[in-house]
């Protein structure tokens, strides 16, 4: 009974270990997850979708969220993102996103999003982003 006993304590010790040492490289290197929401006119019938969307964006404890949208960045999150507090305006403008200026925003990111409900021939190409629907 005591080697079984002492094979436990080791061994949920080591799991402790792995655990915690785990949990604090996550803690001190976070991924960053860029999300791009398209706010142009379009984007006002599926608006207050955008919290729902965000919130199951937001599952990852050891990221960081950049909110940018297609005129620029909003802004950068340690915890849960949060949408642009800004009503859509202006006309669709897609296609700043694959403009070399446009990039800055996405250097670094582990993860891109984007949050639009144009057609598919509008939106352009990210290379690696997603394309998520409100």
């Amino acid at each position: 009974m005591r080697p079984l006993l002492s094979w436990l304590v080791l061994a949920v010790a080591a799991f402790a270990a792995l655990a915690g040492g785990y949990h604090w490289y996550l803690g001190e290197h976070p991924r960053t997850v860029v999300i791009v929401v398209d706010s142009s006119f379009p984007m006002r019938a599926d608006w207050e979708r955008l919290p729902a969307l965000f919130a199951r964006l937001a599952d990852d404890p050891y990221a960081r969220y950049r909110v940018v949208t297609d005129k620029g960045q909003v802004a950068e999150y340690a915890g849960a993102p949060r949408p642009p507090s800004a009503a859509p305006y202006a006309p669709r403008a897609l296609q700043r996103l694959a403009e070399p200026g446009f990039a800055a925003h996405l250097a670094g990111a582990d993860a891109v999003y984007l949050v639009t409900n144009a057609p598919a021939a509008e939106v352009p190409v990210l290379p690696g982003a997603r394309l998520l629907r409100p």
